[in-house]
């Protein structure tokens, strides 16, 4: 019975087993089943539909984000913010810095401190040469295991020194007769100096190095201000730009109004009789033109607010930018001494082409300087042990006094030293062209602090010019549209007034706007207008 209920077991376990080793085939082959095929072969004679693919759901397109319908209403500071954040040619420069203090620390990595280690381990199997090599005729093989270790540290010192402390020590193992004791082991601790007299003296080398690394760190700074400043200030000319421009479409709106107010009511007239179809068709031209302007002018704004929304980083699909800073109308008295002398205090370009006069400097007293011959001075103590064995050799160093030195002088000088000459030859050149250039600088401030503050002035002295003409062509077109009202005059008066308005108008926008600019633009050729924002860069 027993047997019997094993049996039974057995089998059913065998059973579950089969359907375990079978269910991902059956799975698979229901997936296949139900699975439409990918790929048909098609054969001669066969009916092509019949054996067609099914069609395959394509699937569901991606939706694409919606454009932002609202523009982006910007004060002149939200714009600056703006572009302080997102302007690709700022971050780009903004690396130059960070580049140039890790190449600081490069240079002055020179006068850090290094370890050092090596070894090696040999054997030597050799027939001798002679009784010198075992000391013995009975030895016609010199049989000789070694090994050797050093480690110590090294330091470069500002001085233009070279101290280094190592340790020696090795053993040896021979069959020569001349080896005593054997195996010997020997122990050396080694301090050496190096200190160039002339040429390489007090480490004019690095020391330049370091301070043209330094200089440089000054003029990437210098550089990464100047593109800040030079952004601000485009930003701000394309804001005030924008401003004019669709100030000029707000014109072109209204003079485009007045004349279908005007065709308008000329087509009423000439149904009554009271006027020709020649005045008619004189109002229709009006019309058209003037929509051809604002067409225009809404082509202009356009692409001002495309070039602003490139400064700012603004995304593409943004409809439209829409200033809210008023122009500044109010005067301003501007001496032209005190602005001369503000931008080259704070001129980044002027500050940048002195620090490259400190470098021309640098590099070309370090020239003089490897004019020099060369006069390196070298020290050498050795304290000596030996001992059967590494231990003894080493406390026979540190306990005994066998000690070893050696001083020495090295001199060389190439004759004719043409290279060094030459190239202190060259870094003078440098220095006069870097002095040239400063001087170049220097002057071309002060010529566009002068325009500057020209500009400025003509724009303050235009406001008032262009609004007393605008008000007065105003008075014109109420004059003409009054005696056009009585029958008077025909609408060709009235148009020329509304056009001379519209000129007016334009004339007085582009003076306030002027203004501003002219403003701008003197505040950066003082090196000011970051402070005049309140910006500080923080290194």
């Amino acid at each position: 019975m027993r047997r019997r209920h094993l049996r039974l077991i057995t089998a059913y376990c065998l059973a579950m087993l089969g359907c375990l080793l079978l269910f991902p085939f059956i799975c698979e082959a229901r997936e296949a089943a139900v699975r439409p095929a990918t790929t048909i072969l098609y054969q001669k004679g066969t009916d092509e539909k019949a054996l067609a693919p099914p069609p395959v759901e394509t699937p569901p397109t991606r939706i694409k984000p919606e454009r932002p319908e609202a523009p982006a209403r910007l004060s002149l500071f939200d714009a600056i913010d703006q572009a302080l954040r997102g302007n690709q040619k700022i971050q780009v420069n903004s690396y130059n810095p960070q580049k140039a203090s890790q190449d600081l620390k490069a240079a002055e990595a020179v006068y850090d401190s290094s370890v050092f280690s090596s070894g090696n381990l040999g054997r030597v199997n050799r027939p001798t040469n002679s009784l010198l090599d075992t000391g013995t005729l009975r030895e016609d093989v010199l049989l000789e295991n070694k090994w050797f270790l050093r480690s110590g540290a090294k330091k470069f010192l500002p001085s233009g020194a070279t101290v280094s402390v190592y340790q020696e020590i090795d053993r040896l193992n021979s069959n020569s007769l001349y080896v005593v004791p054997d195996p010997q082991a020997t122990s050396r601790l080694v301090v050496e100096a190096t200190q160039p007299l002339l040429k390489g003296f007090w480490d004019r080398n690095n020391r330049t190095l370091i301070k043209v690394a330094k200089l440089t760190v000054d003029i990437t700074n210098e550089e990464f201000r100047q593109t800040v400043m030079d952004v601000v200030a485009e930003v701000g000319k394309g804001y005030w730009q924008l401003v004019l421009e669709r100030e000029f479409e707000h014109i072109a709106n209204l003079t485009l109004a007045m004349a279908e107010e005007l065709y308008r009511r000329e087509s009423v007239r000439m149904q009554r009789g009271l006027s020709t179809q020649l005045d008619a068709d004189r109002a229709l031209t009006a019309v058209e033109l003037r929509r051809a302007d604002l067409l225009r002018a809404h082509t202009r704004v356009k692409s001002i607010s495309d070039q602003l929304k490139l400064l700012l980083s603004l995304p593409e699909e943004l409809p439209e930018i829409i200033p809210l800073t008023k122009p500044l109308m109010a005067p301003g008295k501007f001496d032209l001494n005190e602005a001369v002398a503000a931008a080259l205090k704070n001129r980044p370009e002027l500050e940048r082409a002195q620090k490259v006069v400190s470098v021309s400097q640098s590099r070309k007293d370090l020239a003089r300087h490897n004019r020099l011959p060369k006069l390196d001075a070298a020290f050498r103590l050795t304290k000596n042990g030996l001992g059967t064995y590494p231990g003894r050799a080493l406390d026979t160093v540190y306990g005994d006094a066998y000690n070893s030195w050696l001083a020495s002088l090295e001199f060389e000088y190439p004759l004719g030293n043409r290279a060094s000459k030459a190239e202190y030859a060259k870094r003078s050149l440098e220095y006069d062209q870097s002095n040239t250039e400063a001087q170049r600088i220097k002057d071309q401030i002060v010529t566009e602090v002068s325009l500057a503050i020209r500009e400025v002035n003509l724009a303050q002295k235009e406001i008032p010019t262009t609004q007393k003409a605008k008000v007065a062509a105003e008075r014109v077109v109420e004059s003409e549209n009054a005696r056009f009202e009585l029958g008077q005059k025909t609408n060709e008066e009235l148009l020329r007034a509304q056009d001379l308005l519209a000129t007016a108008a334009r004339e007085y926008a582009r003076s306030v706007v002027n203004y501003n600019i002219s403003l701008t633009a003197l505040s950066r050729v003082k090196g000011a207008i970051l402070k005049d924002l309140g910006i500080e860069i923080k290194e």
